[in-house]
């Protein structure tokens, strides 16, 4: 070592340094080899996270970070989403007030009918910016009966537009619409399959609820016959106009009679048939099913 000059000591540091990285990193695949599958997918994810920088002549320095996206980040963020666009619909019973103001309705047949009615209420969901709401058609009552949703401290006067007494589904306007209303987008039929995951919302003593599962069953139908869709979901009770929705918060169909799940076909052809038309049928999204 005293016959070597300084240039020759570096030189001599940098090649032990050389080897020793040379050695260290066959000792270190040697391990990863050896070790438990939990470790070696641990090393992974730390690789992984590791920040790239990618340099090449004449382009700009960019930096690429890979980030594991997590099941449970994507249904928080579409459940928020998808909540917003969520209303409790009541019906407000005609009572003898309304008999009072129409001489002719005071029969008593009028009384003996709505003047013991009982406000009732389902979960709905906002179909449109324009204010067309979807629920149960359970809610409807008879003359003189009032409709208005309810969204968190907002109360908004609702307008029957019709009904489509087969599926048990009835359509709503919500009067004088804020513009930032949500509402929920919906996915085609086509973009539904067998096992994807669903999520279905709803009210239940002043909470909001969830349920989510996968797609059991699937007939996707053609032009002259209806889809069918089947979920692992079990209902707990009468879940009348609960929205079925993917992972994504993209609207696939609702709950009707029987907690029979409505495709979203039909409760387009509702919004279609409606005359005069109250506005367009929500968007379908252009996105793959996940």
């Amino acid at each position: 070592m005293e016959e070597l000059n300084k240039t020759q000591i570096i030189l001599l540091a940098i090649f032990i340094t050389f080897v020793t990285s040379v050695a260290t990193g066959v000792v270190v695949v040697t391990l990863l080899d050896q070790a438990p599958q939990g470790i070696t997918q641990t090393v992974n994810r730390v690789v992984e996270r590791t920040v790239e920088k990618v340099v090449s002549p004449g382009q700009v320095e960019r930096t690429e970070v890979k980030q594991i996206v997590r099941e449970d980040d994507t249904v928080v963020s579409s459940v928020q989403t998808a909540k917003q666009a969520l209303v409790k619909v009541v019906r407000q019973g005609a009572t003898s007030d309304v008999g009072l103001s129409n001489p002719e309705l005071q029969t008593a047949s009028f009384y003996s009918t709505f003047a013991l009615s009982e406000d009732v209420s389902r979960v709905g969901f906002v179909v449109s910016g324009d204010g067309l709401v979807i629920s149960s058609n359970e809610l409807l009552g008879g003359l003189g009966s009032v409709y208005f949703a309810l969204s968190g401290d907002t109360k908004y006067n609702l307008k029957f537009i019709k009904s489509d007494d087969k599926a048990g589904i009835a359509l709503f306007s919500i009067e004088n619409p804020p513009k930032n209303l949500v509402s929920l987008n919906a996915l085609s039929i086509d973009q539904v399959s067998l096992g994807q995951t669903v999520m279905t919302l709803g009210f239940d003593s002043g909470m909001n609820t969830l349920a989510m599962g996968y797609i059991s069953g699937l007939k996707t139908g053609n032009a002259s016959t209806t889809p069918v869709i089947k979920t692992s979901i079990r209902p707990t009770e009468n879940w009348n106009g609960r929205p079925l929705i993917d992972i994504n918060g993209f609207l696939i169909g609702m709950y009707g009679g029987d907690n029979e799940i409505i495709p979203y076909i039909t409760i387009k052809n509702l919004i279609d048939s409606s005359s005069p038309k109250p506005a367009a049928a929500s968007p379908v999204s252009t996105k793959g099913a996940q």
